[in-house]
């Protein structure tokens, strides 16, 4: 099973998936000296490597912020995230990597900004020793696909949707317990079990006194129930951002990935649906 993680600055990113819709902050003015580049950091280039699991470490950075990360290997896209948080300028990403061929292998990465313009290529050339496969190695170079100049774009599963989503109460609250709930649970379906990976919920809020909103949190994993079927219980003070307003609309969206961590399905932003206020 593929592992993957990213790191946004100094903030751990537990989740390679977005959210639709964002709120930007302004760039730091340390951004103006980076460029818009990729680099791995490991494995080195020309090293051999055992038949295991590998874990690739790398990292982009962009003075626009940004927009994507691209991984592939022999040619094969293995896996492109948007970032959550689109004003990063600087993020450090791993993936693990396990080879099933004997023989070279060539890893590259590039980074995506802001206004949609492409990195050039960073590129490193392994050799994976051990086993007994010599034979599959050589039909797997003369069958390896060329690289494309865009990412092809993961496709939904037809038919795939995340329905019935729910929240038990419309409103909870935070610092005492005197007021009313301090937690909040939603639960949703989807509708072929089969093709979803992982279940995944995330959250922002909006000062319902119009001061402004915060950004999406990092995400919450949704837990399996049954088959198909999730739920997820948070306590307030366990979200991001839950203290910043007083009287809070409490924006969420779910997004369903498959095994290697390609969103493939995702629901409306709920905007009006739950109330998070502070209880005195």
């Amino acid at each position: 099973m593929k592992r993957f993680y990213i790191i946004a600055g100094s903030t751990v990113l537990l989740l390679a998936i977005v959210a639709c819709e964002f709120s930007l902050s302004p760039k730091s003015e340390e951004s103006a000296g980076l460029a818009l580049q990729a680099a791995i950091d490991a494995p080195a280039d020309g090293v051999s490597l055992p038949k295991e699991a590998t874990v690739i470490n790398y990292h982009a950075t962009a003075p626009d912020g940004i927009a994507a990360v691209e991984l592939s290997i022999n040619g094969e896209v293995v896996s492109n995230v948007a970032t959550p948080d689109s004003t990063q300028t600087l993020v450090a990403l791993q993936y693990t990597w396990k080879a099933t061929l004997t023989g070279s292998h060539t890893i590259r990465v590039r980074a995506q900004g802001l206004s949609g313009q492409w990195s050039d290529y960073a590129a490193v050339t392994v050799n994976v020793i051990g086993g007994d496969d010599e034979g599959e190695t050589e039909r797997q170079g003369e069958q390896e696909t060329q690289p494309t100049d865009t990412p092809e774009p993961t496709a939904t599963p037809e038919g795939l949707e995340i329905i019935n989503v729910e929240n038990n109460v419309d409103k909870f609250y935070y610092k005492n317990t005197t007021c009313g709930p301090k937690k909040i649970t939603i639960s949703a379906e989807v509708t072929q079990p089969d093709k979803v990976y992982g279940l995944y919920l995330f959250t922002r809020f909006e000062d319902k006194e119009g001061e402004g909103m915060t950004k999406w949190d990092l995400g919450h994993v949704i837990s399996k129930k049954s088959e198909g079927k999730y739920s997820i219980t948070l306590v307030a003070e366990n979200i991001l951002n839950y203290h910043t307003y007083e009287f809070a609309l409490m924006h969420f969206q779910l997004v369903a990935t498959d095994s290697n961590q390609n969103r493939i399905a995702a629901t409306e932003v709920f905007k009006t649906r739950v109330t998070l206020e502070v209880c005195p």
